[in-house]
């Protein structure tokens, strides 16, 4: 539900930034039988996808979503919200990995 923006030399906490998943969704998961602690929005992506733009996906109570932010001035805007199946993982324990590519390539 947090990302913490922490410095670097003494890892203190220099501002966070709060996405939790929406009501519905968590009330969802929890109906299906999920517990409601891994019903949470847990983040599992934070990419940096241009100057002055984060990518964040998160879990959102079995039901991923990512947005791209806009940083500007320490301050978060959403600037797009869109589906994150098939980018973040529906379960907050399962590990993976997730490369960003700011160009399409080729094959």
């Amino acid at each position: 539900n947090v990302v913490y923006n922490l410095t670097f030399s003494n890892l203190n906490e220099q501002q966070r930034l709060i996405w939790f998943s929406n009501e519905h969704d968590a009330k969802m998961c929890v109906m299906k039988g999920k517990d409601e602690e891994n019903c949470q929005n847990y983040i599992r992506i934070m990419a940096k996808s241009a100057q002055g733009r984060l990518l964040l996906c998160g879990t959102n109570a079995f039901k991923p979503i990512c947005r791209e932010y806009n940083v500007l001035n320490k301050n978060y805007t959403v600037e797009k919200e869109k589906h994150g199946q098939a980018v973040c993982p529906y379960d907050p324990h399962h590990n993976s990995t997730a490369i960003y590519v700011a160009t399409p390539f080729n094959t």
